[in-house]
């Protein structure tokens, strides 16, 4: 019974997440609007084990935080930010102990070999040491081969009480009726080269593939994930309401797509801010109302150390 108790604690202990007041009590923190820290706070509880969001666009929708929220916290450096629109907490292991026999590696590995381990145990991309969590990964490994094995031994009694619901899940299974993220992802993705093609009619080059492992593809995802498709799908729709993206400007610059999927780029043809045709008058291609530019709390230019593009004539 005691074992089984503890075994319950240290389910329950993984879905919890600690902070260290030695940040969320410094004056950085608490000068920042309680909008910002509340975004701070959900960011943390839906981290993975190693502190990184993938979806931190849907996160702010959820608690009604604002783009300016997300742009102070990076600005201030409570997070740090990656091209494909991933973020990571900068201070998580000082906020929280990595428990040996529960840890679950995250699944952005490129990122994470991009992180460097400072002194006090924060994250940085500039300086540090690298970091090694290969005895953590191997503990955690051997606890859950245990846990397996102890599992293997229980009675058919024991067994039989999940087995109806065995039964339904192989039911599914057989019926192939579960569809994994991946082929959903790679089905959105062709919808967008798709939607993207249409443009040839207002003078954009097509593309003819988007290849899984490629940059081009990592991007496009994280704009799928932090928006969803049909915002993905508006945004192409936008560029053929600019005459500056379709190339009248006095440079003769036309977008293409792997400017279009950078975070900063998309964002702004999302909003509609090159929605603009001669004559000056303002039309938006998604039936929302477009609004003159409007400079951000904090520029984009100033977050982080990213070196992603907010100007259309930089690659």
């Amino acid at each position: 019974m005691k074992n089984q108790e503890l075994e319950k604690g240290i389910l329950e202990l993984a879905q919890k997440r600690m902070f260290t007041m030695k940040i969320v009590d410094s004056d950085a923190f608490l000068d920042m609007p309680a909008t910002t820290q509340c975004l701070y706070f959900h960011l943390n509880m839906r981290a993975d084990d190693d502190g990184f969001i993938g979806n931190p666009k849907r996160i702010m929708k959820i608690t009604g935080a604002s783009e300016d929220d997300l742009r102070l916290l990076i600005a201030k450096r409570f997070v740090l930010t990656f091209e494909d629109g991933v973020i990571v907490i900068k201070h998580w292991r000082m906020h929280n102990t990595l428990s040996r026999d529960r840890y679950t590696e995250t699944s952005y590995i490129d990122e994470k070999r991009m992180l460097l381990l400072k002194e006090n145990g924060s994250y940085s991309l500039a300086s540090g040491n690298v970091i090694d969590d290969t005895k953590l990964i191997e503990r955690s490994n051997r606890q859950t081969h245990n846990r397996r094995n102890k599992d293997a031994t229980k009675t058919h009694a024991e067994k039989d009480i999940g087995l109806d619901k065995d039964i339904d899940i192989d039911k599914e299974k057989d019926n192939k009726l579960i569809v994994s993220k991946d082929t959903i992802c790679q089905t959105d993705v062709r919808r967008v080269i798709e939607e993207w093609n249409k443009l040839q009619e207002v003078g954009i080059n097509p593309i003819r593939d988007i290849k899984p492992s490629s940059k081009r593809c990592q991007l496009l995802k994280g704009r799928i994930r932090e928006y969803g498709i049909d915002e993905v799908l508006s945004a192409i729709n936008n560029v053929r309401y600019s005459d500056f993206l379709r190339g009248e400007n006095n440079r003769g610059w036309m977008i293409t797509f792997d400017w279009f999927v950078k975070p900063n780029n998309f964002t702004k043809v999302l909003e509609g801010n090159y929605n603009v045709i001669k004559g000056g008058d303002i039309k938006h291609g998604t039936g929302r109302t477009a609004q003159a530019h409007v400079k951000p709390l904090i520029p984009f230019d100033q977050c982080g150390e990213s070196e992603i593009s907010d100007t259309p004539f930089a690659d």
